[in-house]
């Protein structure tokens, strides 16, 4: 148990926006050609995981590894990122590289003060060591409102990292409590090495350091949204060399409710992969007719292998209202009509998942 000490304020930040013309231009060029189409979306749901550890806690290093495993078996879809405390007793170079935010994260938002302990999508989990598979199952299983495309580039000569991120919203967020709609953008370490352990608890090798929260601890306000309003953001970073090796830098970043906690969507940036998704599709060509309906409504999708899928409705507010499917799907090309007298007018998206892989069509029920 860490012993509690007050959460210091943020100090002023390494970042700025873009000053550079043209690396803004060549940012928002790559990102625009990967704005998606709003009628029929092919976002993936990416959980993000939070952790708090330490490089002087022992049950952390004793949880550290297996917990590790389970995020690599789960990389393709999931966004890690690992806030590393010190302070008093507790011996940790990269809590002092950047103590501020980490504090204000950890202690001021989720309101911990002990360690190892962890957050999938927001919601407390426990000790990384009591997180299995079917937990990220979990998380991954919830629809995807939000497309969350980056990119990042790294500057050799000026020593800066620029950051782009587009956010999506994929359905109308017109609720009072969407107010509290926040864009996070975070820098984060894939991998610190030491030749040896810089604290106490024997650990040299740590994954998914978190070095730089861009957007702030609060967080960009995003609030209240209409489906297919994009909100881009864009940093630059001036990265510390002497204590950061910038080839293994990534971005993560993430649609969180500061009110509730919960994590809407996330992404990590990959070379060539700007969604952080690099697993093959096997859901394809999903669509609906008509778009403006009275009623009867005819989904058509190909599936690419067999997998377990389910296909659910969701109102404007992003809540379950039907499930149509549920069972494991043939490969081939599949078309069903469904009668839908039940749904009261407004409009619905249709999502087809199957895993963390999530296709979405919007209609209108008009009477």
């Amino acid at each position: 148990m860490l012993n509690p000490y007050p959460v210091m304020p943020s100090p002023p930040a390494k970042t700025r926006p873009i000053r550079s013309l043209a690396g803004a231009l060549m940012l928002a060029a790559a990102l625009a050609f990967s704005v998606p189409h709003l009628d029929a979306q092919s976002t993936d749901r990416v959980a993000l995981i939070e952790q708090v550890t330490s490089a002087s806690c022992g049950p952390c290093a004793s949880q550290n590894p297996g917990f590790n495993a389970l995020l690599e078996d789960n990389a393709d879809h999931v966004a890690v990122i690992k806030y590393q405390r010190g302070g008093g007793s507790y011996v940790d170079p990269m809590w002092s590289f950047n103590p501020s935010q980490v504090d204000n994260r950890i202690a001021g938002y989720y309101g911990t003060t002990s360690f190892p302990q962890a957050w999938i999508n927001g919601a407390y989990n426990g000790t990384p060591g009591s997180i299995n598979q079917g937990d990220i199952d979990a998380a991954l299983s919830q629809p995807a409102w939000w497309d969350i495309q980056i990119e990042q580039q790294y500057n050799a000569a000026t020593k800066e990292l620029e950051v782009g991120v587009n956010f999506t919203a994929l359905r109308d967020m017109m609720d009072a409590g969407d107010d509290a709609l926040r864009a996070f953008i975070v820098v984060i370490e894939e991998e610190v090495n030491y030749t040896s352990p810089p604290g106490y608890n024997s650990e040299s090798d740590f994954f998914w350091v978190m070095r730089r929260m861009l957007s702030g601890v609060d967080g960009e306000v995003l609030g209240q949204q209409s489906s297919g309003n994009i909100t881009p953001l864009s940093y630059t970073y001036l990265v510390d060399t002497e204590e950061i090796d910038p080839a293994r830098l990534r971005v993560v970043a993430f649609v969180q409710n500061r009110s509730t906690m919960d994590v809407a969507q996330a992404a990590v940036y990959r070379e060539g992969s700007t969604t952080g998704i690099e697993a093959p599709e096997v859901l394809a060509d999903f669509s609906l007719a008509p778009t403006v309906t009275d009623g009867l409504l005819t989904l058509s999708w190909k599936v690419l292998e067999s997998r377990d899928a389910r296909i659910g409705l969701y109102n404007a507010q992003g809540a379950l209202v039907q499930e149509l499917v549920n069972e494991t799907l043939s490969p081939g090309a599949q078309q069903r009509s469904f009668v839908l007298d039940q749904l009261a007018p407004g409009t619905y998206h249709a999502v087809l998942q199957s895993g963390r892989e999530q296709r979405m069509a919007r209609f209108v029920v008009a009477r």
